[in-house]
């Protein structure tokens, strides 16, 4: 589904499919986000995982979690599944071409990439992210054969509908749903051509067509295996139409407009197990950290609960310096060398009189902090940096006092939302 962009164009960009000149090596050192990996028993004695190219969309990043999903639970081989993310790309100088109208996806033309991104080396696969695996991938591996340069399901497909997706207009053209989910042989002569020069000038005709390959070079896979719902159809006592990847090409029930499609169940039921997983998966972290450190989870909420008193002990130390007193507390609790010490150092830059500074000395011989190295060296830092060169015994605080400027009050509230921005994102 994702790949399906047809070009409406001229005849002459129809017809463009002359070989062009490579002119771009293989970059070994661009970095691409990986996906996760699993280690089976090896596939045909390689030890190398198979790579997978997932197309990815952020507007569907579910789809994508679940295809992952449903490839990596159910593989026996060696895989390693690889989001092909046009902002890692663009990032990386891989690709620049500018977005056409008809691009239904981020990755309509970044798929051709995928013989590139393996450094044209082995077997790989692309697959738009709108798959739901349903068996083991090790068979699809099974049916490769070196002689061809790709393999694919040869659809003959043309869409009823008129929009797909979320709105995105259907389009028609030869091959379609070809390219949707391809077997690279990256390392065959005729892929080279795949360069990044090439997959960010060459038309839509000319990649979504393979037009450079011949066709005897196109090697063909069971429909079972890009299974188009709402156009191909299981034959309940025929078991070889039974999908093995289901592609929602038209749209999946992550879109509201396509909830109640065919098969929607089985995605549904997959995407719960996927967030069960991922929940299971932070409990068994959680209990990984923990195993036989019993004061873990202590250690956790005495960090939430420092986070807390920083916050008030912030709030305290602005209400000495603009109003002269400190009524924000919390019952029963009371700050540590840590929280009173940070707020302090990060108050050096107010321009706190003496008698706020002897507050605030108070405070900490209230709380049982006086004497404290830390509390006493954030005091000292506070009142230097208030006073400037001037000399003051910081066990002697004078009687002092201003009115808050408005200055005063301006930088108190800057600091308070700056404070309260950095705790929320914690």
């Amino acid at each position: 589904m994702f790949s399906q962009i047809v070009f409406v164009s001229s005849n002459e960009e129809e017809l463009k499919s002359a070989d062009p000149v490579v002119k771009s090596p293989v970059n070994a050192s661009v970095k691409m986000n990986l996906g996760d990996e699993k280690l089976h028993p090896v596939n045909n004695g390689s030890t190398k995982p198979f790579k997978i190219f997932v197309g990815y969309d952020p507007r569907e990043d579910l789809a994508f979690e679940v295809c992952r999903s449903s490839i990596l639970k159910r593989s026996s081989i060696p895989v390693e599944v690889i989001p092909i993310k046009q902002s890692d790309l663009r990032s990386n100088g891989i690709y620049w071409r500018e977005r056409g109208k008809f691009e239904s996806t981020e990755f309509s033309f970044s798929r051709f990439l995928s013989p590139y991104l393996a450094n044209f080396e082995g077997w790989a696969m692309f697959v738009d992210c709108d798959f739901l695996y349903l068996t083991d991938i090790k068979e699809l591996t099974e049916l490769i054969d070196d002689k061809y340069a790709i393999m694919c399901v040869q659809h003959d497909y043309t869409p009823k509908e008129t929009t797909k997706m979320d709105g995105v207009v259907q389009t028609v053209y030869p091959r379609k749903n070809w390219s949707s989910m391809v077997l690279y042989n990256c390392g065959h002569p005729k892929n080279h051509i795949l360069t990044p020069d090439v997959v960010n000038s060459q038309s839509g005709a000319f990649l979504h067509r393979f037009q450079w390959l011949d066709d005897h070079e196109i090697g063909s896979i069971p429909f079972v295996w890009n299974f188009l719902v709402g156009h191909n159809k299981v034959d309940e006592k025929d078991p070889t139409t039974f999908p093995k990847a289901i592609h929602y090409t038209t749209g999946g029930p992550w879109f509201e407009s396509w909830k109640n499609c065919d098969f929607a169940d089985l995605w549904l039921n997959e995407m719960e197990e996927y967030k069960k997983e991922m929940k299971l998966g932070r409990t068994r972290l959680f209990l990984h950290l923990t195993a036989g450190n019993g004061s873990f989870l202590e250690e956790i909420l005495r960090l939430f609960s420092s986070l807390v008193f920083l916050f008030l002990d912030f709030l305290n130390v602005c209400a000495l310096h603009v109003h002269g007193n400190c009524s924000i507390g919390v019952e029963g609790f009371k700050p540590t060398h840590f929280t009173l010490a940070s707020v302090l150092s990060a108050c050096s830059s107010f321009s706190t009189n003496i008698e706020h500074g002897s507050r605030c000395r108070s405070l900490s011989i209230k709380v049982g902090l006086h004497g404290n190295i830390y509390v006493e060296n954030a005091l000292m830092g506070m009142h230097m940096s208030s006073l400037g060169n001037k000399r003051v015994d910081l066990f002697d605080m004078g009687a002092g006092g201003s009115e808050p400027r408005a200055e005063d009050n301006i930088q108190v509230a800057a600091c308070g939302f700056c404070f309260l921005s950095f705790i929320c994102a914690l």
